[in-house]
C-alpha cells in the first residue's frame, strides 16, 4: 500500500491488478466492497464511515492487514461476528455499563468466547464480585453484549421451557431477521439476532411440539349430563 491519500493512478476507481485497488477520492463502501471478495466475508460500512474518501493504490494480497492498516490510519473502529465485519467511524465508539444479578462477570465472559462472541480488543471490565462490568466498541458489539447479558441474567423473568426461558429484548444496532446481501455473483445471508440466540440456545432445547399434553384428570364426583326428551324443557330421570 502506498499511502490511503496520494495521486491517482486512474481516474475512477478500479482494480489495478488481480491483488490490488486503485481509487482517486473514492467512499470507503466502494473500497470495503473489493476488499470483502477478499475476505469472503459481507464487510457493513456505517454511513458516517463511508463518507470518508480515499486514493492511492491498495494492495490486497492481506485482506486482514489492509483491514487493521486502513482502520488504523482512517479512525475507524470493527467488528466481526463470525458472519460479516461491520465498520464504523471512531466517534460512533458506544459504551454501556451492566449489573448481572444471577450470573457471573466470568461466567458470561466464558459465555462470549464459546460462542465466538468475543473479542479481546473490547474487553469487558469490571468487578467480578459485584457482577458490574464496563463495556465499550462497536455499536454492534456493544448492543450484543448488553443484549446477551440481559437474556441470560433474567432467570426469574419469562417462560420456562425445561432450561431455556422466553423474554423480551429491545434492539438497537442490530435486525432481527436474517438479511441477504449479494456479494460478486454469490448471495450471502447474514443472520439476525433471532437465528443468533437460536443456534447459541441449540444445545440447550427441548422441542416443545414434543411435550406431551397433560392427562385428563378423572373424577368420580361429577354428575353425567343428564338426557334431554324431545319436546320438554326439563331433564327427566332415568327409571
Amino acid at each position: 500500500m502506498r499511502g490511503p491519500v496520494g495521486p491517482a493512478a486512474a481516474s475512477a476507481p478500479q482494480a489495478a491488478e488481480s491483488s490490488g485497488y486503485v481509487a482517486k477520492k473514492d467512499g470507503l463502501r466502494g473500497f470495503f466492497d473489493a476488499l470483502s471478495s477478499r475476505l469472503k466475508k459481507p464487510v457493513i460500512v456505517s454511513k458516517l464511515a463511508a463518507r470518508k474518501q480515499i486514493s492511492g493504490e491498495f494492495d490486497l494480497a492481506n485482506p486482514q492487514a489492509m483491514l487493521e492498516k486502513m482502520a488504523q490510519q482512517l479512525g475507524l473502529i470493527w467488528y466481526h461476528d463470525g458472519q460479516a465485519i461491520y465498520v464504523y467511524d471512531a466517534s460512533e465508539t458506544r459504551s454501556s455499563i451492566v449489573s448481572l444479578r444471577n450470573v457471573s462477570l466470568q461466567a458470561f465472559n466464558d459465555f462470549l468466547r464459546k460462542s465466538g462472541l468475543y473479542d479481546k480488543r473490547y474487553p469487558l471490565r469490571g468487578d467480578g464480585r459485584s457482577g458490574t462490568f464496563y463495556v465499550s466498541g462497536p455499536p454492534v458489539f456493544v448492543d450484543l453484549v448488553v443484549n446477551a447479558a440481559s437474556m441470560m441474567d433474567k432467570q426469574s423473568d419469562g417462560l420456562e421451557l425445561g432450561r431455556q426461558k422466553i423474554g423480551v429484548i429491545r434492539l438497537g444496532n442490530t435486525f432481527v431477521g436474517d438479511r441477504t446481501y449479494d456479494l460478486r455473483d454469490q448471495k450471502i445471508v447474514i443472520p439476525g439476532m433471532a437465528t443468533v440466540i437460536e443456534k447459541l440456545l441449540d444445545g440447550e432445547r427441548k422441542p416443545v411440539a414434543g411435550l406431551a399434553p397433560p392427562a385428563a384428570e378423572k373424577r368420580d364426583d361429577i354428575p353425567a349430563m343428564p338426557d334431554f326428551k324431545e319436546g320438554r324443557g326439563c331433564p327427566t330421570r332415568p327409571a
